[in-house]
Formats: C-alpha cells, sequence, structure tokens
C-alpha cells in the first residue's frame, strides 16, 4: 500500500549498516598531521614560555654558615647544606597557572599526593583568607579558627594560616592547642623556616630551651638568611645569660643585612655586660640605616646606655627625643619619669608619669 513500507529482514539491515559505515568520510593521514601541527604550534611556545618564567631561588652555597650550637658548647660551626635551603613549593590553582615560591619564606610546600590544593581558585582562596583575618583582627577567635581550619584542609601548604591558628591558640592561652597545630602546619610543610622558627618562640616561651634551640637550627639550616631567627635565639641566649653566644648571634645575622632590630638587641646586650662605648656605637649604627634616624627605640636604648653610666643630662635628651619621634611610646615617658625621681625631681616625675598613661596621651 501507498505510504507503507515491507518489513526488512536481519540480513538487509546488516548490509544496509555496513554501506553506511562506508561511506562515511575518513580523514586522510596527512590532514591529521596537519591538525596535530597546529596544536602544537598554537600552544608549544604558550607552553615554553611558562615554563621559562618560572624562577627558583639560588641554592645555599656550601660556606653558608648555619650556627651549629650544642646545650654545653657556645661555638658556630659551618654546614654544607646547598639542598636544605632550596625548598621549592607548588601549587596548582583552577585558573591553570602555577605559583611558585620559596617554601622557606612563603610557606608553601614541595608537591606530595597529600596535597589537595590542585583545585583552588587563588582569588576566592584570598578573599577567604582575609575573612578569616577580619574574624581574628575584631576578636571573634571561633570563626576564625573554623575559617583557617577549613583553609589549611584546602591548601596544607600556605604557611600563613597554620602562624594564624597558633597565634589564636596563644592569644587564648591554649598553649597545647598551639603547640599542636604549628606541628600539624610542619608536618604540612617541612621546609618553611617561618614555621620551624614559630614552633622555636612558642617553646621558648614555655621555657623549653632545648628544644627551641633545635628548631631554631633547623630553621636555619633552611634559610640561613631567616634574620628574624637570628634576633629570637640572640635575645633567648642573652636572656639566659650566654652572652658571647647572644652577641655571635647577633653579629652574624647583622653580617647578613643590617637592621634596626639587630643593632638595637646587641646594643642592649653590650650594655648590659657594661660595654657602653660599644653600645654607643652599635646603637648609633642602626640610627644611620636610611629612615631610621628618629628611631624612638634605639633612641630609648641610647637614654638606658646614658643612664647607667650616670649622664642624667643625655638620657634626658635621649628619652625626650624618643617621645618627640613617637608621642604614644609609653616606656620613653615611663624611663623619663623614673630618671628624675631617682634625681629627687618628684614634680618633674609625676608630670612625665601622667603625660605617659591614657589620659596624658
Amino acid at each position: 500500500k501507498r505510504g507503507t513500507m515491507a518489513p526488512l529482514d536481519a540480513g538487509h539491515v546488516d548490509a544496509r549498516r555496513k554501506r553506511r559505515r562506508r561511506e562515511l568520510p575518513l580523514p586522510p593521514p596527512l590532514l591529521s598531521l596537519l591538525l596535530l601541527f597546529h596544536c602544537a604550534h598554537a600552544w608549544g611556545p604558550h607552553v615554553a614560555t611558562h615554563v621559562s618564567s618560572i624562577r627558583r631561588p639560588p641554592l645555599a652555597s656550601h660556606s653558608s654558615v648555619v650556627l651549629n650550637v650544642n646545650d654545653g658548647a657556645q661555638t658556630c660551626e659551618a654546614a654544607a647544606e646547598p639542598d636544605a635551603a632550596s625548598t621549592q613549593c607548588v601549587t596548582v590553582m583552577k585558573r591553570g597557572h602555577e605559583r611558585i615560591g620559596d617554601g622557606r619564606r612563603f610557606g608553601m610546600v614541595k608537591p606530595t599526593d597529600k596535597l589537595v590544593s590542585e583545585q583552588i581558585d587563588l582569588e576566592a582562596f584570598e578573599v577567604e583568607y582575609e575573612h578569616a583575618v577580619l574574624l581574628l583582627k575584631t576578636g571573634r577567635y571561633d570563626g576564625a579558627l573554623a575559617l583557617f581550619g577549613k583553609l589549611s584542609k584546602l591548601n596544607p601548604g600556605d604557611g600563613r594560616v597554620w602562624q594564624r591558628m597558633m597565634a589564636i591558640y596563644k592569644r587564648l592561652r591554649r598553649f597545647q592547642s598551639a603547640e599542636r597545630v604549628i606541628r600539624a602546619g610542619l608536618k604540612a610543610c617541612p621546609g618553611n623556616a617561618m614555621l620551624q622558627q614559630a614552633l622555636a618562640d612558642l617553646l621558648r616561651e614555655r621555657k623549653r630551651y632545648t628544644e627551641a634551640r633545635t628548631h631554631l637550627r633547623r630553621a636555619l639550616q633552611l634559610d640561613p638568611q631567616l634574620l628574624s631567627a637570628y634576633d629570637s635565639w640572640g635575645r633567648m641566649e642573652a636572656a639566659l645569660g650566654r652572652h658571647k653566644l647572644a652577641e655571635s648571634l647577633f653579629q652574624r645575622g647583622l653580617a647578613i643585612k643590617p637592621t634596626t632590630r639587630l643593632y638595637h638587641a646587641l646594643g642592649v646586650l653590650q650594655d648590659t655586660v657594661g660595654q657602653a662605648d660599644a653600645a654607643r656605637a652599635t646603637l648609633r649604627a642602626g640610627l644611620d640605616l636610611p629612615g631610621e634616624q628618629d628611631n624612638p627605640q634605639l633612641l630609648h636604648a641610647l637614654g638606658m646606655v646614658e643612664v647607667r653610666a650616670g649622664n642624667a643630662h643625655k638620657a634626658r635628651e635621649r628619652f625626650m627625643a624618643a617621645i618627640g619621634a613617637n608621642p604614644s611610646f609609653t616606656m620613653a615617658y615611663l624611663s623619663l619619669g623614673r630618671l628624675e625621681e631617682k634625681h629627687g625631681r618628684y614634680d618633674a616625675a609625676a608630670r612625665h608619669y601622667a603625660a605617659g598613661g591614657p589620659a596624658g596621651r
């Protein structure tokens, strides 16, 4: 009938299917090769440029000085660990870029099987991080801890997150939690020198000095130029009365890069052991650094040198200069008041104490 078709048997259907497959156009081998060449030409320069743009930090030289200090010895030895300071850290972001950083300073980690940050959107991560910092600054510690904890799971290689959590626990005086979280950070970031120092500082505050030295030594092995580690270690030894070792640590830090903090620490130490002239020279060297001529901490330290040397007039000038540089620098008012009280000028002392208090400022 019109509009109807006779049913096809199975053999007829198979024959028709085979005929259709033969009729489908197949790309010639030459066309496939041209397509491959086109893709390589289009993407090759981009990949090459991207790879060549990765800047790797230089390896530490074999002559890099690393402090090797034992409990009973006050010596410093040179260590040859060229690979220790070259920890590389890669975090692949969702947008396809690689963030290459020096793990000693920026808290990234070597790529491992445990790294779960390969699908992180960097911008979204930073927004979340800033939100957590805001919660911390406004005293909402529970919320900040929860958000930082989430971020530590998203990108365990970001050392900032671990340090923030440790700081919150310290502020809450939950020292065991602080130690636990910073050790977890070190497990995720074994090559992070700043986390090593953070743990050392926590142990120092808990009077666990031997352990603190171990982690400070490790921090300097990872990054021989980490100035804050020289400063922290030196101040710890100075407080423990190991003055020669403390001086050596400050001097080694200053040899790498002069900073006001290291000059201040060394000058105070020299004054403590009765080296007034050396202390003056050290503190003035700090004031001679660019932009530091009015540094209130250095000016105050110079005033304290003059107090111990019996030069009340010079001490008064230094304290007043420190207040002029920073009117909210409470320690200068306190020292000036004590100086006046010592010399029987009680009215002047009372004025300085009042000026340094909350109402006076």
